[in-house]
């Protein structure tokens, strides 16, 4: 298969773009972002809820896989909770990116996020330059000058 090779200790054949961009364990991760690993775990695999970050990788000897997209995206998460934001409203509103984004690693892309530790915006300019604030949590276009100074 192009773009493929096979890994002998796990039988299965793993997309060669995977590992040139990075595999990564929980705890490695955790360690890299600093988080706790029941944190992140909890981010990837939650049985009470969806979750937060979409892997791209399936398990590798029953051990949770992330990609290198998914430490950014992970990352974000925790700056957001760290914010303030609990975890539910995080949830939520990467659902919204996902859908306004068109992009299933909404936090992983070129796109300006901010904060005002209630809600997250997507900050994106028209075709004259001009900024705009999409607010993600109510669905609504919001006003950059008013919004600017309540920005963590």
């Amino acid at each position: 298969l192009p773009g493929y090779i096979t890994c002998r200790r796990i039988g299965h054949y793993m997309d060669t773009q995977l590992l040139s961009s990075g595999i990564f364990g929980i705890t490695e991760a955790a360690k890299l972002l600093n988080i706790p690993p029941a944190k992140l775990r909890n981010w990837v695999r939650n049985p009470r809820a969806e979750e937060i970050i979409h892997r791209d990788i399936s398990a590798i000897d029953h051990h949770i896989a992330l990609s290198f997209i998914n430490l950014i995206e992970a990352h974000f998460i925790d700056r957001f909770s760290r914010w303030g934001m609990h975890l539910n409203s995080i949830r939520v509103m990467a659902d919204e990116a996902r859908r306004y984004l068109g992009d299933d690693h909404p936090f992983a892309r070129d796109v300006i996020f901010k904060t005002d530790g209630q809600r997250i915006f997507a900050e994106t300019l028209t075709k004259t330059g001009d900024k705009k604030l999409y607010d993600i949590k109510k669905r609504n276009w919001a006003m950059p000058p008013i919004l600017e100074q309540a920005f963590k």
